[in-house]
């Protein structure tokens, strides 16, 4: 009879859990719904906003179900309730923490460009290594005057200027400038 009941009281939370889960992974997605109506403004865009949004409510809901669980358990048997509490924030960090790194490798690329193409461009044994930012001027490294392949906005700097059907191209400040420190070496 008893262990009926405990059957029975077993089944019933975890039908409570699920429906608490799905009552929150509801209301999360019925707060950013606007979100998904605004994008609905070009047809494509807006069910795939609306799908971006289901996911991160059920993966919101998920983590806050679990940890409302894990804080129940730790009132009701605190031994328990604290390992699973642990548990439940180790794989919440691990998450994030694998998040956070595959982000940072997306942003890097693994190659060596930055904001203005290859940080380093060697032709025979001379090297410029970077491009300084503050002032616009491209790092000398050994003195030396590297050829006509350094990356720039609008192509590459050569010893003429670009054309576009005959005419010349507009050099932004820091192309310009790039330009003459090259022809100056």
């Amino acid at each position: 009879m008893y262990e009926a009941a405990e059957a029975e009281n077993a089944a019933a939370t975890w039908i409570l859990r699920f429906v608490g889960f799905a009552c929150m992974a509801l209301g999360l997605y019925l707060i950013f719904r606007p979100i998904e109506v605004f994008a609905d403004v070009i047809p494509c865009v807006g069910s795939i906003v609306g799908c971006g949004i289901t996911f991160m409510a059920v993966l919101i809901a998920a983590i806050l179900s679990a940890i409302t669980i894990s804080i129940a358990w730790l009132v009701a048997h605190p031994k328990i309730g604290g390992i699973v509490l642990a548990v439940t924030l180790t794989v919440i960090a691990c998450c994030g923490f694998g998040i956070k790194k595959l982000v940072k490798s997306k942003h890097s690329g693994g190659d060596d460009n930055g904001p203005y193409g290859p940080t380093k461009v060697q032709t025979g044994h001379k090297v410029a290594s970077g491009y300084d930012e503050e002032n616009g001027d491209v790092n000398i490294v050994q003195g030396a005057v590297v050829a006509d392949e350094i990356p720039t906005v609008q192509g590459t700097v050569a010893d003429e200027i670009p054309t576009v059907q005959g005419t010349e191209v507009d050099m932004t400040a820091d192309e310009k400038r790039l330009h003459d420190q090259i022809a100056n070496q």
